[in-house]
């Protein structure tokens, strides 16, 4: 790929891996805060958040792998 695509595509998914990373920190601290507090609401929101964080940290992989494997493809 070219050098300012492979810095906007770099870019992109550093800052979006971080915030799946950090959306499973929130979530973990929600659940301890919802276990300590005897709150299970508010720790079944942190379990959510924290898988859903793991899902799209895999969606975003993904379609990185995807979108560079297309590229390739279609220079040949």
């Amino acid at each position: 790929m070219g050098n300012a695509t492979d810095t906007l595509i770099g870019w992109s998914l550093t800052v979006a891996l971080l915030a799946c990373l950090l959306g499973f920190i929130w979530g973990g601290a929600l659940v301890g805060i919802g276990n300590n507090t005897e709150r299970p609401d508010m720790a079944a929101r942190g379990k959510r958040s924290m898988l859903w964080s793991c899902v799209a940290a895999g969606g975003i992989g993904a379609v990185f792998g995807l979108v560079g494997a297309f590229y390739n493809l279609a220079r040949g």
